[in-house]
């Protein structure tokens, strides 16, 4: 069969299947990470909120990226969010960034340790080589920089965390799970 012949044939499969259109709606607008309050909710509803995903029910929370601000003290692109299934509310917001260098990650980690403090009230102690922790009220921050894998990039990991919801995924597992 010579490339044209395979070409058409291909091309026909393109126009048979199917495609679904999503309906029309106001899309929603960029969030700033640092904006968002863990144990809220999310300024937008789910796009099918009659979706049904295997994986979340199972942990009792759904996840999905959302757009960062450019200007967001967070240096990441995007981050990840995630939803308790019952409360609709933030359980955890998650930011990730490669940099290239350790001192690159360092100066990115102290940015954001010392942006923490400020926005959550957390007490000014020294961070460990690398690594930021802090709880205050219902918000827990870890932040630190690590190599993943195998990867020769060195990477910035920031996880803002609810307690309370956090406490209640737990639980609803323990009770789900238990032997």
């Amino acid at each position: 069969m010579n490339r044209s012949a395979v070409l058409a044939g291909f091309s026909g499969l393109l126009i048979v299947a199917p495609v679904v259109f999503a309906q029309p709606r106001v899309p929603p607008k960029l969030v700033d990470m640092a904006e968002l309050q863990v144990g809220n909710p999310f300024p937008y509803a789910a796009f099918n909120a009659e979706a049904r995903d295997t994986m979340a029910d199972q942990l009792g929370f759904y996840t999905f990226d959302a757009p960062n601000l450019t200007q967001s003290p967070f240096p990441f692109a995007h981050f990840q969010v995630a939803i308790n299934n019952r409360t609709r509310v933030i359980y955890y917001l998650r930011g990730a960034r490669s940099y290239p260098a350790l001192s690159d990650c360092l100066s990115a980690l102290k940015s954001v340790a010392d942006f923490s403090r400020s926005r959550y009230g957390f007490p000014a102690k020294d961070s460990k080589q690398g690594y930021f922790d802090g709880v205050s009220g219902d918000v827990m921050v870890d932040a630190g920089c690590a190599y993943v894998g195998l990867s020769p990039y060195i990477q910035l990991i920031v996880t803002i965390t609810s307690v309370s919801q956090k406490k209640e995924l737990d639980e609803m597992r323990k009770k789900r799970y238990a032997r």
